[in-house]
């Protein structure tokens, strides 16, 4: 690559928060599918088999217990997510500043106005598209968000075609 790839962007709280979301999704991907199997017992209690006909009603109350699976995934997960990342973002200022990408054959450097970061494309073993975001993924799972809407699309071609050259394990880029 003759020319590095130069991006200035200044985050914003909704791309901070997919970011966070997409972390807590991650990591609760193997019990999603349990919480739905909780939610289908759910609403199937009333075709189970019992003693007597006590009724929907009566079922769906003696059932209820089950639900606590998909509430705590559904529901408490993702508003604590939003509180957490909404007290990040408000106490965490380096995460708000301005900052400057530039990709080149070697990898990867970040300018903020309080930080600087810089790693080569060896330390960055995962990149993916999420939404509006380019995420690079580092070995302590350390996340570069670039936000796609910062680019031309030359700019994106360019650095999608960095990526798949440069970091192994590329997803739906």
């Amino acid at each position: 690559m003759d020319d590095p790839i130069r991006i200035q962007t200044t985050p914003t709280f909704g791309q901070y928060l997919q970011f966070c979301r997409l972390g807590i999704g991650r990591r609760t991907r193997m019990i999603k599918p349990f919480a739905i199997l909780c939610l289908i017992c759910f609403l199937l209690a009333p075709t189970l088999p019992s003693e007597g006909n006590p009724g929907a009603l009566a079922q769906y109350k003696s059932s209820a217990m089950v639900l606590i699976l998909p509430a705590f995934v559904f529901v408490l997960l993702p508003l604590v997510t939003y509180f957490a990342a909404r007290q990040r973002w408000r106490t965490a200022a380096e995460a708000r500043e301005p900052r400057s990408f530039e990709f080149n054959d070697w990898g990867i450097s970040i300018k903020g106005l309080t930080f600087s970061a810089e790693a080569a494309w060896t330390n960055i073993p995962r990149a993916e598209t999420a939404g509006p975001l380019i995420l690079l993924y580092t070995r302590q799972e350390l996340g570069y968000l670039i936000p796609r809407d910062a680019m031309t699309p030359e700019q994106e071609a360019s650095l999608r075609v960095l990526l798949r050259n440069t970091v192994t394990n590329c997803k739906r880029l």
